[in-house]
Formats: C-alpha cells, sequence, structure tokens
C-alpha cells in the first residue's frame, strides 16, 4: 500500500490474483488481445473473459503460463479456479420481458 502524501493509502501496488474483462463491442480486440498481454505481463494468475455478445454467452478462464494465459478446460460446463479454489459457470436466462439475465453459479 502506497501512502499519500498528506494521508491515509492512495494505492496499492502489485498485481491482482484475478482480473475480469466484460468484452464490448467496441472494445472487442483491446479487451481480448490488448489487455490479455497486458495482464500477462504484469503476472495476473488467472484472467476472466466474459463476452454475451451472441445468442450463447463465453465464459473463459485464463490461467497465467510461462508465455501466455492458456485457458482453463471446461469440466461438465464448469470452469475450475485456481485462485478461489471453486468451480464456476455462466448461466443465461430470461426474464419475464424476454431479456437476457446471467448467474455466475458457484460450487
Amino acid at each position: 500500500m502506497v501512502e499519500g502524501a498528506k494521508e491515509g493509502y492512495v494505492e496499492l501496488e502489485g498485481s491482482p490474483d484475478m482480473t475480469l474483462e466484460v468484452v464490448s463491442a467496441r472494445l472487442a480486440d483491446k479487451d481480448t488481445i490488448l489487455l490479455r498481454d497486458l495482464y500477462w505481463k504484469a503476472g495476473v494468475r488467472e484472467y476472466w473473459l466474459v463476452d454475451a455478445r451472441g445468442k450463447t454467452p463465453m465464459f473463459d478462464i485464463l490461467k497465467h503460463g510461462p508465455r501466455g494465459f492458456t485457458a482453463v478446460r471446461k469440466r461438465g460446463g464448469w470452469l475450475r479456479s485456481a485462485v478461489f479454489g471453486k468451480e464456476f459457470r455462466l448461466v443465461q436466462t430470461t426474464d419475464p420481458l424476454g431479456h437476457p439475465q446471467y448467474t455466475l453459479e458457484v460450487r
């Protein structure tokens, strides 16, 4: 933690264990290519990537490897996070008005 010149803490130094990025239509290349590389170089242990722009949402957990991030293999639709020690999946349902709703399930 970095102390402020006058009082308190103003910044945290270091790399987060996990980063979550939700892909946007306007910045898809930034979210999936540029940030993926930058987060790897920064030492982020897991990069969670969600893309709900299509008919079926995409959810990946990418783990830090020696040459870049590699995708965690799904087992029965679930992804295991080494950071949290749990399994996750993204489920899409529809609300009463027909709009998509997303739930991150944990086990």
